[in-house]
């Protein structure tokens, strides 16, 4: 497949590293498929009209993001990536067991009764984490190996804590004052090797079957399949441009025992709960003994708009609990997520973790983090790739509104690596077949819904758009829309 590639001459990037990205994300996008070869170093310089240095130096950094590999008989070709290929995640060809011989919550799993996406289920948008060309993959290999040096890993005690290495949970409570202005003790701090694992342990610990839980309508999946599976009720309430409706949650008259919010940061919406619908919303739990499990899983990045205050800020150690993660940051280096906890919680969520298996995983990993965190690293890295990201937003938004005109709403909301727009002049079909014609990061919402979901509402991913492609990928999108 040919490469098309143009520097960005306003780009703080060398040239090296933009032609890097842009492969990065043709590999990422499909366009290059595993095992695909890429053209010599000579023939790409001379068909891009660039010096064969820079194009060396894009394949050198390509082998350090493991994206591409050589040998001297092939040259240099694309890595296949473990779990791309449709044969990796093929299921075994047999009959399914009998229905019989499962429990009445493996009969529950079994049934196609959990369609309701978490990020992980969205390739097409990368996951939401960001782009692995915009790792700091240099930096983490660094600390990895200072771990592993003699000298230091043989002072590495064994000691197992289920709540996580002491010395990352002292990190991330440094981390959130720094960041969010959340103070809290280190050790209401509990480490998960994903964020998930969290929902999973509050909701056996918190509630009981057939327990009703409020969640945002439209919203993340992941609380809705797990709820469904230990037989709690879900109860959808509506979002607007302030964040979820309180005034539907007092309006009804049933027994709420829990409020899953994203109050950061709607998923998907991307709307930020304004502060009087977050005092309102503390108020109404607190006066009816509510919990209330706040996900911070997108407040990494922020246009335009100030880092909101998290709710656990306003009424610290009461019923809340604050939730995040740096798997949108940092995946597939780390998955690990992290909640704070009121002091009275700290032991039920302990115990709870512990039979949920989640041990002391990520041993070597929990201390790199905590390395990245304690040093900086992390903070530098991100302000970095967020001027990246608010670019490649602009030029996307620019160039779909120029391309399409009063076809397309975008909307306002400044949060996050992806937007939302509506597109209500045409089928899904045509315009999923448009975006992979574009190479466009393109999702339907419909999933994120348990009523009726919004016709033409669709997800796009701008960070995996380079701000040089902005223009020829939506020029290509909407050609295929007619």
């Amino acid at each position: 497949m040919k490469i098309s590639f143009a520097p960005d001459e306003n780009s703080e990037k060398p040239v090296y590293e933009q032609l890097a990205a842009t492969i990065c994300a043709d590999i990422e996008s499909g366009r290059l498929a595993g095992d695909s070869p890429l053209p010599s170093s000579r023939d790409l310089a001379a068909e891009l009209g660039l010096s064969r240095d820079t194009v060396v130096n894009a394949y050198r950094e390509l082998k350090r993001l493991a994206y591409v590999t050589s040998d001297k008989t092939r040259g240099t070709y694309v890595r296949p990536h473990p779990g791309q290929s449709g044969a990796d995640n093929a299921a075994i060809p047999c009959e399914p067991i009998a229905r019989s011989k499962l429990s009445a919550f493996g009969r529950l799993i079994a049934a196609d009764a959990f369609d309701n996406p978490s990020s992980s289920t969205f390739s097409a948008l990368n996951h939401g984490a960001v782009p692995r060309s915009e790792l700091p993959v240099r930096r983490w290999r660094t600390l990895m190996q200072q771990m592993c040096e003699p000298e230091y890993f043989k002072t590495l005690e064994y000691a197992p804590n289920v709540l996580g290495r002491a010395e990352l949970r002292k990190a991330i409570a440094a981390y959130l004052s720094r960041t969010k202005g959340l103070k809290c003790d280190w050790r209401q701090v509990a480490v998960f090797s994903v964020s998930s694992g969290l929902i999973n342990v509050l909701c056996k610990i918190l509630l009981d079957p057939g327990s009703l839980v409020a969640v945002e309508e439209p919203g993340y999946g992941a609380i809705k399949n797990l709820a469904k599976s230990q037989g709690l009720t879900l109860l959808p309430v509506p979002v607007d441009e302030n964040g979820m409706d309180v005034e539907a949650l007092k309006n009804y008259s049933g027994r709420i025992k829990m409020v899953y919010v994203t109050a950061g940061r709607h998923d998907p919406s991307g709307a930020i709960m304004s502060p009087s619908r977050r005092l309102e919303l503390i108020s109404w739990a607190e006066a009816n003994d509510v919990w209330i499990v706040e996900d911070d899983y997108d407040g990494n990045f922020y246009y335009g708009a100030a880092i909101p205050t998290p709710l656990w800020s306003v009424a610290p150690n009461q019923n809340i609990i604050y939730s995040g993660s740096f798997w949108q940051v940092l995946y597939p280096l780390t998955t690990v997520g992290f909640a704070v906890i009121p002091e009275a919680l700290v032991t039920a969520v302990s115990a709870g973790k512990e039979l949920q298996a989640e041990g002391i995983s990520d041993f070597m990993r929990q201390l790199v983090l905590a390395q990245m965190l304690d040093q900086g690293h992390l903070e530098r890295h991100m302000r970095k790739i967020a001027k990246t990201f608010a670019a490649r937003r602009a030029a996307l938004i620019y160039a779909l509104k120029k391309g399409l005109g009063k076809k397309i709403t975008i909307r306002k909301y400044s949060a996050g690596n992806y937007f939302v727009v509506d597109l209500p002049d045409f089928s899904l079909a045509l315009v999923e077949k448009a975006g992979r014609a574009a190479n466009l990061s393109l999702q339907s919402t419909s999933s994120y819904y348990l009523g009726q979901s919004r016709s033409g509402e669709y997800l796009i991913n701008f960070a995996l758009v380079p701000e040089s492609d902005a223009v020829a990928r939506v020029g290509l999108f909407v050609a295929n829309l007619k």
